[in-house]
């Protein structure tokens, strides 16, 4: 009855310990994600703590990861970069891990570029113990050029402002098909950036100079 009340009042946490007490680790992080409405940051802490508990059984902490898998949308919703951490600091091993759960996310174009992102801005965005986390588990990462030509296409359909940040920060890209993908989605700035990289110099001269003739004529057609 308790139990039954506590889910009623949505209040999860309750029911949290109760499944804890019985040691149904895959109901208490199903208890964290539909609280995480109140609290983003108790999901990520409760799986973290599962996957360091040295009392918890080898086989149950495969449950835990098969929950946590079968649930990683939801847990990259949530929270994409405290998602990221979580993947690469407790469900990536030596290899080619992370390419596993990067193509688990091929359905949700969305969610795939929000662990990216998680990924590719963490360093920026973290200080302290969380900062010294990151370095570390990046370690375990590589960003391939075939990933890295994966979430140009991304940040080009989510966020086209963010590719020539990213673009300037990352010297190992395949750049003609990067090019044809800018030049296809028309984002200018790096356009020029990726003509001036493979040495065309006029073709980057001329975008300026038509990308300012074009802001000019717009301004005529304002104050006409």
């Amino acid at each position: 009855k308790l139990l039954k009340l506590a889910e009623q009042a949505e209040m999860f946490q309750v029911s949290e310990l109760f499944f804890r007490k019985k040691k149904d680790f895959e109901k208490v992080i199903l208890c964290a994600i539909h609280g995480s409405k109140h609290d983003t940051s108790h999901v990520f802490e409760v799986i973290g703590g599962l996957m360091q508990d040295r009392q918890i059984s080898a086989d149950l902490k495969k449950l835990v990861r098969k929950t946590v898998m079968v649930n990683l949308e939801k847990l990259i919703e949530i929270d994409g970069q405290r998602g990221s951490m979580l993947i690469l600091e407790h469900f990536v091993g030596k290899g080619d891990d992370y390419i596993r759960v990067i193509r688990e996310l091929d359905d949700t174009s969305h969610l795939q570029f929000q662990f990216l992102k998680g990924i590719v801005n963490a360093q920026d965005s973290t200080s302290g113990q969380d900062a010294q986390r990151w370095e570390a588990l990046l370690k375990t990462f590589t960003f391939t050029r075939d990933i890295s030509g994966k979430y140009i296409s991304l940040l080009c359909e989510f966020e086209p402002r963010g590719v020539y940040p990213f673009l300037i920060k990352s010297p190992d890209i395949d750049i003609e098909s990067s090019l044809e993908l800018v030049k296809r989605k028309g984002i200018e700035d790096a356009t020029m950036y990726l003509w001036e990289r493979t040495g065309d110099l006029d073709r980057a001269r001329d975008l300026i100079t038509g990308s300012v003739e074009k802001k000019m004529r717009n301004l005529r057609k304002v104050y006409e």
